[in-house]
């Protein structure tokens, strides 16, 4: 199989809220191959490759804050299983934990050193590739999309809270106070990021330690890159977790497990499935969770796993479960 290390669980969800901001997706990826060297598919990156893309995104769009906007419209629930494992954290800290544990397979950006003491807790930037633009970019980018992801978890501003960043202000400093509702300071040795003891002790809204445990064994699957031999409608349940929020099509999985689309379905059907019917599975389980585990509205849940109009949704779910999603919602409060 491929290496699922560089296809970046948010890289469809970088790609829509760039389009969602104005942007044609096209029209980057057009400037990108146009840039000598630049060969990947829209569909695997490289660090870099990711950062070249972002770059040209903010050179197209004009906007010198488009990475700092940018995080703030990436949802942590569009990360798949790695999104499910962050909301069901029982803690800010837990959160935290996770998120430098799985930060290389989530999205590229510094790696971020963990610092210790009585008082909280600390985050170091680290992150020697690529020029002193791109670098700022990419810290804006990463900063950016963890502070919005944060608010979301415990649903709120992130009191305890102070970023440090080791460039001096840029002109667009003020769109950095606009995105961010903490202290900030510019020039300073190091990027870091400090958190009081406080705000690591928040429990986050969508907590769900049970779950959790479950999420965290398939983060770790997908970490090793699942090199363990499989049975193929386990393959394909996993590529389809992977890319929640933008379901793979049959010939795109296909493409990922090196066969043809027609040997697909084949040894699907020897293992008495469809690519179908393991898609409705895969988007069963989501929308049970998002339901349970999330204050979305139904539209919004039916959007995420694959709806694009609400009453299709809710006739997969009554014939899934037998019951409206409202009704499965209750029965969980």
């Amino acid at each position: 199989m491929k290496n699922h290390q560089r296809r970046f669980q948010l890289i469809t969800p970088f790609l829509k809220a760039l389009e969602q901001l104005g942007l044609d997706s096209e029209q980057l990826f057009s400037r990108y191959q146009a840039v000598e060297g630049s060969t990947a598919s829209k569909g695997e990156h490289t660090g870099m490759d990711f950062v070249l893309l972002l770059e040209i995104a903010t050179e197209l769009s004009g906007d010198p804050c488009l990475a700092l906007r940018l995080g703030k419209t990436i949802d942590v629930f569009s990360a798949g299983t790695f999104g499910f494992a962050l909301m069901s954290c029982p803690t800010f800290r837990d959160t935290i934990r996770l998120m430098v544990c799985y930060q290389k397979v989530l999205a590229p950006g510094p790696n971020w050193e963990p610092m210790y003491s009585a008082d909280g807790m600390g985050l170091r930037a680290i992150m020697r590739h690529g020029s002193a633009a791109q670098r700022q970019l990419v810290t804006e980018l990463s900063i950016s999309m963890s502070v919005a992801h944060g608010e979301r978890l415990v649903s709120g501003p992130l009191d305890g809270l102070e970023i440090e960043l080791n460039y001096p202000a840029p002109v667009h400093a003020d769109c950095y106070r606009e995105c961010f509702s903490v202290p900030i300071t510019f020039g300073s040795e190091y990027t870091q990021v400090w958190m009081s003891e406080h705000l690591l002790c928040l429990p986050t809204k969508t907590a769900q330690p049970a779950r959790h445990v479950l999420y965290l064994q398939q983060c770790e699957e997908i970490q090793r890159g699942m090199g363990q031999v499989e049975d193929t409608t386990a393959a394909v349940r996993r590529l389809l977790l992977q890319s929640a929020g933008a379901f793979l099509g049959i010939a795109e999985v296909a493409e990922e497990l090196h066969i043809s689309e027609r040997t697909l379905r084949r040894k699907l059907k020897a293992e008495s499935t469809s690519f179908r019917t393991v898609l409705d599975d895969v988007r069963n389980v989501l929308a049970r969770n998002y339901l349970a585990g999330t204050v979305l509205d139904v539209a919004e849940i039916g959007t995420l796993v694959g709806y694009s109009e609400a009453e299709n949704f809710y006739r997969a779910f009554v014939r899934w479960n037998g019951m409206t999603p409202t009704e499965f919602r209750r029965q969980k409060d």
